[in-house]
């Protein structure tokens, strides 16, 4: 499931112009990264993410709850 995202994720963007996509909406974030700390949803400043051409998503994640909730995704703590 999860490639099959990230691959629908890249195909929008190589349709657009845009050299990358920054992501702050928790469901577009969660989408793309596979990542999801429930109940974080009051403070949305706190969590994004960057979605590149090359390479694996990078997620930001603020926060104690960031630690308990790593799932592979590369992060900027």
């Amino acid at each position: 499931m999860r490639d099959y995202r990230i691959e629908r994720a890249r195909a929008a963007l190589d349709s657009s112009e845009c050299g990358a996509f920054l992501l702050f909406d928790f469901y577009n974030i969660r989408y793309v990264t596979q990542t999801w700390i429930g109940g974080a949803l009051g403070d949305k400043m706190t969590r994004y993410a960057l979605l590149t051409r090359n390479g694996e998503p990078i997620l930001w994640d603020f926060g104690s709850a960031a630690r308990h909730h790593q799932r592979g995704v590369r992060r900027a703590l």
